[in-house]
């Protein structure tokens, strides 16, 4: 059964518990994915006790330093942890900019970046990356990407597999078209990085998120990318209040959930 694994539920602001955005999925024979890949969530790999080096795939949602801060330091490990030995391939796909920071990688570390894994392979987006399937050759995946209000070419991922879909908004605020997006996903994981009112159309404020997931009818929406102080019942509350009567967790980083709705178990 594929699951879902919160690795960082804050933001870019330091938090004592909460680490910036990244999220893992178990699926198929055990490969991992990983969806961004901000700092502490190399900690957070290891206190979930996920299998790191079982990661094939990375799907970046833009490449602000919270989502892409332990990128770097993961193929660090992957380049001494003796793992990569096995060949296993690693896909990073990303909106355009991908291949410009991957030589910022190189030019700050050197080309054992690209040593870092047997196989890796580089997929940059279009730039105009409208919702559509990526035609990635990974087994029992089917992935779409949808444009976002945030930063150039940031992305919302859908990911359809065989026991589960999951929705992820990385950073966004409200947009034409994400409730159909992502409409009925058993799990959507959605930033909700501001407070009520908002102060930039940017980020989701809770009432914003509520009127998305209301149209989007997800099995269980979970919140993150939580600004200090928006924690557990207090975010759920402020959710409710704005509208939202579906079903809804605010975890702490390590949530872990299955990738099945509970209208479909």
């Amino acid at each position: 059964m594929s699951t879902l694994t919160v690795l960082g539920s804050g933001n870019l602001l330091p938090h004592p518990t909460r680490g910036s955005a990244g999220h893992a999925v178990e699926w198929g024979d055990g490969s991992v994915l990983l969806l961004d890949c901000g700092a502490g969530v190399l900690k957070g790999l290891a206190q979930a006790r996920l299998p790191w080096e079982r990661i094939t795939l990375i799907l970046l949602s833009h490449y602000h330093t919270d989502h892409v801060g332990d990128l770097l330091s993961l193929l660090w490990a992957f380049r001494h942890g003796g793992i990569r030995a096995r060949q296993l391939p690693l896909t990073v796909v990303g909106p355009p900019g991908l291949h410009a920071l991957w030589q910022d990688f190189r030019t700050r570390a050197g080309r054992w970046v690209d040593e870092a894994s047997d196989s890796l392979h580089l997929r940059e987006l279009p730039d105009s990356c409208t919702s559509q399937e990526i035609g990635l050759e990974v087994k029992d995946l089917k992935l779409r990407t949808h444009p976002v209000r945030h930063s150039r070419g940031a992305v919302a991922w859908r990911i359809e597999m065989r026991d589960g879909q999951l929705g992820y908004t990385g950073d966004t605020g409200p947009y034409p078209g994400l409730d159909g997006f992502f409409r009925n996903v058993d799990v959507l994981v959605s930033e909700c990085g501001q407070w009520d009112p908002p102060g930039t159309p940017l980020h989701f404020s809770p009432s914003g998120l509520a009127a998305m997931a209301a149209g989007a009818r997800p099995g269980l929406l979970v919140l993150t990318h939580r600004p200090p102080g928006m924690e557990g019942e207090q975010a759920l509350d402020l959710l409710r209040r704005a509208g939202y009567t579906g079903r809804a967790v605010a975890p702490m980083d390590g949530f872990r959930v299955p990738l099945v709705s509970p209208r479909n178990p």
